[in-house]
C-alpha cells in the first residue's frame, strides 16, 4: 500500500495540459463577465453647462450678453448671479436669475430676457450700472448650491 500511495505523490505532473488549458479558459471567461457587469452600468458623466457671454460697454452700463448655453439648457430657478465689485466687495449676492424681474434693477444689475421664459439663453443679457460697477468688475453664473460655476466675467 505505500508503494502505491508513494508513487502518486511523486508524480510530477498536476493536470493535463488540455484540463489546463480549458482552466485558463474558464477564469479569463469569468473575469471578462465580472468586468462587463461592473463597468456596463457605469454611465459617463455629464459635460457641465457653460454660458459663452460678450461683455459690452457703453456710456453709463455694462451689458453682457449671452451667446450660447453649451450643454445646457439652463433653467432660470437653477442659476444664481454673483458680482463682486473691482474692490471685490459685493454688488449683488448670490441672487436667482428667476428672482429678477426682467428689466428691473438690482443692486445696479438688471436682468433683460429674450425668448425662452424660464430659461437662459442665447440673447437674454444683463446690464450692470458703471457708477455702480468700476472697470475690473466680475460678474459670475453659479449654480443653485453654488458648486459648478457656468461662466465668469470681467467687466
Amino acid at each position: 500500500m505505500r508503494t502505491a500511495c508513494a508513487r502518486l505523490r511523486k508524480s510530477e505532473e498536476a493536470v493535463t495540459p488540455v484540463i489546463a488549458t480549458i482552466l485558463m479558459v474558464a477564469i479569463t471567461v469569468v473575469l471578462a463577465a465580472v468586468l462587463w457587469a461592473f463597468l456596463g452600468n457605469v454611465t459617463p458623466p455629464e459635460p457641465p453647462a457653460f454660458v459663452s457671454a460678450t461683455v459690452d460697454q457703453t456710456q453709463d452700463n455694462w451689458t453682457i450678453d449671452v451667446i450660447m448655453v453649451q450643454n445646457g439648457p439652463l433653467f432660470t430657478n437653477d442659476v444664481q448671479i454673483l458680482v463682486k465689485k473691482a474692490d471685490g466687495s459685493a454688488g449683488l449676492v448670490s441672487t436667482l436669475v428667476s428672482a429678477m424681474t426682467p428689466g428691473a434693477y438690482y443692486n445696479g444689475v438688471r436682468f433683460i430676457e429674450a425668448a425662452a421664459p424660464g430659461t437662459l439663453s442665447a440673447g437674454d443679457s444683463f446690464t450692470l450700472d458703471r457708477t455702480i460697477y468700476a472697470t475690473g468688475s466680475v460678474i459670475s453664473f453659479l449654480s443653485v448650491d453654488a458648486e459648478q460655476t457656468y461662466g465668469t466675467y470681467k467687466v
